[in-house]
């Protein structure tokens, strides 16, 4: 009888310390688990926030070297925190559409490939050949995909307008090969002030200020495309991409 009552206490005592046991091992894996999410929430806001810092490292250089001015850095962050910002706001904004309204907007609104250098100078904030040594000054793997973004976005409109007999196929691949070329010669040009020293570019940018130049002017006076279909052509695109 005294043995069974033993039994008894003894069989308690070890539900009681599992139960303790197990408690004590959720809350741990809990915590841990908590912990992980705080770290992985830190992390991402200090990935966030690097993001930015390599652009911001080379204007600081060129400022230095006189290429642009402080306040036109200034201008340059501003501009891309302000289309971060609408990037952001817009994300929002889809978030909260039904499939059917994300599905009617992305028609009605269809996405532009934009490149930020091009923005820069067509907003007047920088000129092109400061916008080719900002771009100099980065690595060549981000600026080779801002180019290949903007030629897919370019692309995608013309194939639009070939389909609506706007422009030709052979005038497509004319409109594109120019646009090519042109990028060649920006980026000899990215080459040659590259290499030189910070003085050399500041004589080099005074004694060859950049034209604003118009590429669907261009077209037209290259005799690719008629100003009608220049005209067309604009019309695809956002106005601030041509203003």
């Amino acid at each position: 009888m005294v043995n069974k009552k033993l039994m008894t206490k003894v069989i308690a005592a070890l539900v009681v310390s599992g139960t303790l046991l197990s408690t004590a091992t959720y809350a741990s894996a809990k915590s841990a688990t908590s912990t992980a999410k705080v770290k992985a929430s830190q992390s991402a806001k200090v990935n966030h926030k690097k993001a930015g810092t390599p652009l911001k490292t080379e204007l600081d250089k060129l400022v230095t070297a006189g290429t642009i001015t402080a306040d036109e850095e200034t201008k340059i962050l501003d501009f891309q925190k302000q289309k971060a910002t609408e990037k952001k706001a817009e994300m929002e904004k889809i978030k909260g559409m039904t499939a059917d309204q994300r599905k009617a907007y992305f028609a009605a609104n269809p996405k532009q490939k934009t490149d930020l250098f091009t923005e820069l100078v067509n907003a007047n904030i920088v000129t092109q050949a400061q916008a080719d040594a900002i771009k100099a000054a980065l690595p060549q793997k981000q600026v080779k995909h801002n180019e290949n973004k903007s030629q897919k976005g370019i692309k995608a409109q013309l194939d639009k307008l070939v389909t609506a007999g706007t422009i030709t196929a052979d005038e497509e691949t004319k409109i594109l090969d120019f646009q090519k070329q042109k990028a060649a010669e920006r980026k000899a040009e990215m080459e040659k002030v590259k290499g030189m020293t910070a003085d050399q570019r500041k004589d080099y940018f005074a004694a060859n200020p950049k034209q604003k130049t118009d590429l669907f002017a261009e077209l037209v006076s290259s005799n690719i495309i008629t100003q009608a279909q220049a005209d067309a052509i604009k019309a695809t695109f956002p106005q601030k991409a041509h203003k």
